[in-house]
């Protein structure tokens, strides 16, 4: 019996939309009413207010936005749909002019910018949904994790408060792990390249991928997910070579990991090797303006390299395994490497999806509290970061919310003196990840067992 069979689903073609009931329909519709309401009144955030200042221009031409330019096309499609709506347009760039004014232009302005980011949490949330059930049989459990997942304040303030494009990316790999658990190949490594497109850290998977292909002897599978990513990447990266030459891409590509990009900096094996400049925030523990050395492994490169290895040689195979495997390579990179805060939401779902599959155990549930404490700890030294939390427009709206902010922001800059805090934050969550790590591993490489069958795999 093969892994579709067991899990009950037959001949499934593609993703097909889970059976909703109304448990599920009620669920949905109060985290989209909850999180369309946050995102329309928190335009704020540096982050998402420069890409949708980018986005506000006429599609006449391409044009190339860097590692943003995904994203930067993606919310200008948004934006073009707002300009759409029988209400007023003022100059989108005067909207998000500080100091922020309170309209409704502003609102809906904000709204359709986030929407998509909204779009793709709750499908992440199905996808999760989609998963768990395919490993457990169980639509309690499946409707469980679907909760954790729309209902965990940590996302909603990376997406919808924040908001972070990359839940775009981290919708496609999820999206690709589903597609390989359902042996879909073709529609796996699609969402990959899409993924990368989007954000270049899932290229760092694809050897993972391609390892486990081979681990189950699958040469042929192997080559059609090299060459339905290849021709993806390709075509996404066509329309710029009317613009530029191929040399001046491949220059671009080469000077990724010198140029201050840390998402990538990991793969690349770039690290910091200075002190930070004076200039430098005390809290900005990831010095973006640090020189760089192109002369150097990390050691979270050394480290997904052997994740690889015991991927291929020592994983046993089920219905876990391309869950856990992820899971390993992304907490290796963010127990050793170098990242900012929007970063954590491409870990975020392979955590909901560990907890949502293990044992609900004191240990993993504190381990899994942990996480998202230590990880909101870490992000809330940045006082920019707080100040969006309350929605940038409310302080020049109400006086007494303008007091709570002032306060907040005045305490932050003292906890930040000297960098003790932001530091033991970030160790706190770099321990939890080892923690996390080294239990992921233990559960497929050490505590083996000879008559475990699938079902109990799964549940493991």
């Amino acid at each position: 019996m093969n892994l579709s069979q067991s899990a009950g689903f037959g001949r499934i073609s593609g993703m097909r939309a889970p059976s909703l009931n109304w448990r599920m329909i009620a669920l949905i519709a109060a985290a989209v009413l909850l999180k369309g309401g946050i995102s329309a009144i928190t335009p704020s955030s540096s982050d998402f207010s420069n890409i949708a200042k980018l986005a506000f221009f006429s599609f006449d031409r391409f044009v190339f936005f860097g590692l943003y330019t995904f994203s930067v096309y993606f919310m200008n499609i948004f934006y073009r749909l707002w300009l759409l709506l029988p209400i007023d347009h003022p100059a989108a760039q005067t909207l998000f002019k500080p100091p922020l004014t309170p309209s409704f232009s502003l609102f809906s302005l904000t709204f359709m910018l986030k929407l998509p980011l909204l779009i793709f949490d709750v499908l992440t949330g199905l996808l999760v949904y989609k998963i768990v059930l395919r490993c457990t049989q169980l639509r309690s459990a499946s409707l469980s994790a679907l909760s954790i997942w729309l209902l965990n304040p940590y996302v909603t303030l990376l997406a919808e408060v924040d908001g972070t494009v990359d839940i775009i990316s981290t919708c496609f790999v999820v999206a690709s792990v589903y597609f390989f658990l359902k042996d879909k190949i073709v529609l796996s490594a699609l969402c990959l390249a899409i993924g990368i497109v989007a954000r270049f850290y899932p290229l760092a998977l694809l050897p993972l991928y391609l390892l486990l292909l081979l681990r189950k002897g699958r040469v042929k599978g192997c080559i059609t997910f090299t060459v339905t990513t290849t021709l993806v990447l390709m075509t996404a990266v066509y329309p710029f070579v009317t613009l530029r030459s191929w040399t001046e891409l491949l220059q671009f590509a080469h000077q990724i990991p010198l140029g201050g990009n840390k998402e990538v900096l990991w793969f690349f094996g770039a690290a910091a090797t200075g002190e930070p400049k004076p200039e430098v925030s005390t809290a900005d523990i990831y010095w973006r303006t640090v020189m760089l050395s192109d002369q150097y492994i990390s050691l979270v490169v050394l480290l997904c390299v052997i994740l690889y290895f015991v991927a291929y040689k020592y994983r046993r195979a089920s219905g876990r395994w391309i869950i856990d495997s992820v899971l390993s390579v992304l907490l290796v990179y963010f127990a050793m490497g170098t990242w900012q805060r929007y970063y954590t939401m491409w870990i975020t779902p392979f955590i909901t999806l560990d907890y949502s599959l293990s044992r609900k155990s004191r240990a993993s549930q504190a381990l899994f509290l942990l996480f998202f404490l230590s990880a909101f700890l870490y992000i809330s030294m940045y006082s920019y970061f707080i100040g969006g939390f309350f929605g940038a427009f409310m302080p020049y709206h109400l006086a007494e919310l303008e007091t709570i902010s002032n306060l907040i922001k005045s305490m932050n800059e003292k906890l930040v003196v000297g960098d003790v805090l932001p530091r033991f934050a970030k160790s706190m969550f770099s321990g939890v990840c080892i923690v996390y790590l080294v239990r992921t591993v233990a559960r497929n490489c050490i505590w083996r067992r000879s008559n475990i069958t699938s079902a109990a795999a799964f549940n493991k």
